[in-house]
């Protein structure tokens, strides 16, 4: 919030633009310097001066909803059942609903598309006029283009080779990097042969050895293998500074896995969780907010959580 009242204070006392943008900056600084926490500070404040006015696309809505994608609202890359998508398309008749998954913003099915949108575990933005803002901090961008070159990547999406292995590239990314081995349905007729475990245990070293700021996460899905390797940003900052940038408390969050927990314990969040979650949000969400107890995200509990919501209004 200081860096919104400095940003205030600026343009009513008639500053330009850039001087506010500046001392905003250097309120970020003396915040971080003060805390003693450059790396969670400094990223909180990149992160608020970069989302810009979000204030136009957030006006009128009765209530505001952050929802997880795949596990809550469908079931991995399946369609939306027809449940669900009719209760997206009559909420947004009232509220705001943002999606935010770790997937590329393009993996969004077309049913949550149109809105705010959060990609690549909130590592990136999309607005309703199309903007792209990414919002990680630059040593974090650079981190990523540093790992594609160590490994040898070209592409930015499909598939490439490394050592002569062939891997599947999911993107286009703009702030991360999956890396596939298998069969992936976005790619019919390409295979990624690496093994992944050797990758995992190869990246890991050449984080170790250059010092990246990054992590990896491994997933298993029926026909395919993956590493999502992304920057010390995640859902959870993500949302945290969406709520700083806009003043807000009291939003809701539709979630089922490990990667929507740190969202779900925000104090201005209300937790939703279904009976497919895993059971620190089931907990969670018991004991502060709604929860679904016999149905699954994506077989209608989906939709009876965002009835909820509008029944609450």
């Amino acid at each position: 919030m200081v860096v919104q009242w400095a940003l205030l204070i600026g343009l009513t006392a008639g500053a330009s633009l850039a001087t506010v943008v500046l001392t905003a900056v250097f309120v970020c600084w003396r915040q971080t310097k003060a805390n003693k926490k450059p790396g969670k500070s400094m990223v909180a404040c990149q992160c608020n001066l970069r989302l810009g006015e979000l204030e136009p696309w957030i006006a009128g809505a009765d209530s505001i909803v952050f929802t997880d994608v795949d596990e809550t609202q469908r079931w991995g890359k399946d369609d939306i059942s027809s449940a669900n998508a009719e209760a997206i398309k009559n909420f947004r008749e009232h509220g705001l609903l943002i999606p935010i998954t770790g997937a590329p913003l393009w993996h969004i099915p077309p049913e949550l598309q149109g809105g705010i949108m959060y990609g690549e575990s909130g590592g990136v933005l999309q607005l309703p006029n199309k903007q792209i803002v990414e919002l990680v901090p630059e040593e974090g961008t650079e981190a990523i283009r540093k790992l594609r070159s160590l490994l040898g990547i070209c592409a930015m999406e499909g598939l490439d080779f490394i050592d002569g292995d062939s891997v599947l590239l999911e993107g286009p990314r703009y702030v991360s990097l999956t890396l596939v081995s298998g069969r992936h349905p976005h790619y019919p007729g390409k295979v990624g042969t690496i093994s992944i475990e050797k990758l995992e245990e190869r990246i890991g070293r050449l984080i170790e050895d250059h010092r990246l700021p990054l992590v990896i996460r491994k997933g298993v899905a029926d026909t395919y293998s993956w590493l999502d390797i992304t920057v010390l940003f995640e859902k959870h900052n993500a949302v945290a500074c969406f709520l700083e940038r806009t003043g807000l408390c009291g939003v809701y969050y539709l979630g089922d896995g490990a990667n929507d927990v740190e969202s779900i314990k925000h104090p201005c969040v209300v937790p939703v969780g279904f009976k497919n979650s895993i059971p620190e949000i089931q907990t969670t969400c018991k004991d502060h907010g709604i929860l679904i107890r016999d149905k699954d995200g994506p077989d209608g509990g989906a939709a009876e959580a965002l009835s909820a919501i509008m029944a609450a209004l």
